[in-house]
């Protein structure tokens, strides 16, 4: 994922990235208008800065996003990870709010950073997000 944040490095454990945004993710369409948050787990993961002032965020072993919704509405799913990374542009339009807010948890002193994702590729062999 190419995100905006500020810099850091990621120890090994788990790596988490919380994302919240009003989408539909295939749900029933009596509940689109619910927002829904996606959980991303990785063994391991790298934040390097580019060039450009932006960060590469990579998530090894992140299979499976954890899907559910904010209240009033109570839906929950697993999505294959590759899934959430085929519909990122789908999911996170201006009529949803735009790209997502992310919360990149790790282990360690000062281990959140809140961050924006920009885009999103999955390796399906690698499961690496």
């Amino acid at each position: 994922c190419v995100v905006c944040a500020a810099s850091g490095g990621l120890a090994t454990g788990a790596t988490y990235a919380i994302i919240k945004t009003k989408a539909t993710c295939g749900v029933a369409s009596s509940i689109t208008t619910s927002s829904f948050l996606f959980l991303q787990q990785g063994t391991l993961g790298t934040f390097v800065a580019s060039s450009s002032g932006m960060f590469r965020l990579t998530m090894h072993d992140a299979r499976r996003t954890l899907v559910f919704s904010d209240r009033p509405v109570r839906k929950s799913f697993l999505w294959h990870t590759k899934s959430y990374a085929e519909h990122f542009n789908d999911i996170f339009t201006n009529a949803s709010g735009g790209f997502p807010n992310a919360v990149l948890v790790t282990s360690g002193p000062d281990s959140e950073v809140v961050l924006e994702l920009l885009s999103c590729l999955y390796d399906v062999i690698n499961g690496t997000l």
